[in-house]
């Protein structure tokens, strides 16, 4: 099974930067397979195996979710999820909101990052660059 050209953009984008954790997360990436997809109308859930040989992260369980995106067929949008569980890469979701279908074909429109504004709330805002630090602080904050 190979990734969706949606899957592959979003996750372009959540394991972008220099970080070291990031950069260990592309290396886990070129060296997963998919295990399973699942689509349960309001999304999808695209699960992954690592190898035990590839380097694993510290923090152990944590997630990025600063990515969302406009698709076809969503009025609303849609967002991202990325489980990083056990020190390895676990799980893709990706999410519409409200009532909507996750569209059966999906094109991507325009990705873009999320923030919390401000720091700590549930308000989230786009934001021209990525925050770093405020990513960097969720995963500590697990």
């Amino acid at each position: 099974m190979e990734l969706t050209e949606l899957e592959q953009a979003v996750l372009t984008m959540l394991l972008a930067g220099d970080d070291a954790t990031l950069v260990l997360l592309r290396a886990q990436l070129n060296a997963a397979t998919i295990v399973s997809r699942k689509m349960p109308g309001v999304g999808f859930f695209t699960d992954f195996h690592v190898p035990e040989v590839v380097e694993r992260t510290a923090p152990k369980d944590f997630v990025i979710g600063d990515v969302h995106a406009n698709l076809s067929g969503l009025s609303h949008g849609a967002g991202f999820l990325l489980f990083i569980r056990d020190d390895k890469l676990s799980m893709l979701e990706g999410f519409c909101y409200g009532e909507e279908q996750w569209p059966s074909e999906p094109r991507l429109i325009e990705a873009y990052y999320v923030h919390h504004d401000p720091p700590g709330s549930p308000m989230l805002r786009r934001c021209a660059a990525r925050d770093l630090t405020q990513l960097k602080a969720s995963w500590s904050a697990r």
